[in-house]
């Protein structure tokens, strides 16, 4: 989404807040990713009709019926590990 920075939030006296920059996620080339995001090195296109092989994560669930979940990008990134 090319969020890039962590925010602390401070609350004021007045009932305002003040936000500060505490990090930001930068390349290794020291590119600051913040409002620009990264493009990847793959690409996997969600497609509709891939299939539920994968395990479920996050608060994903499967179809009623099935055991896994349709993530074509998870299985991917799962071949990419060595």
């Amino acid at each position: 989404f090319g969020k890039g920075i962590v925010q602390s939030i401070y609350p004021l006296s007045n009932g305002g807040t003040a936000r500060l920059t505490v990090s930001q996620w930068l390349t290794p080339e020291l590119y600051a990713i913040h409002k620009q995001g990264l493009i990847p090195d793959v690409i996997v296109e969600d497609a509709e009709d891939a299939p539920a092989d994968a395990p479920c994560v996050a608060n994903r669930r499967p179809v009623e019926g099935q055991a896994l979940c349709r993530d074509p990008q998870l299985m991917r990134a799962l071949e990419l590990l060595p």
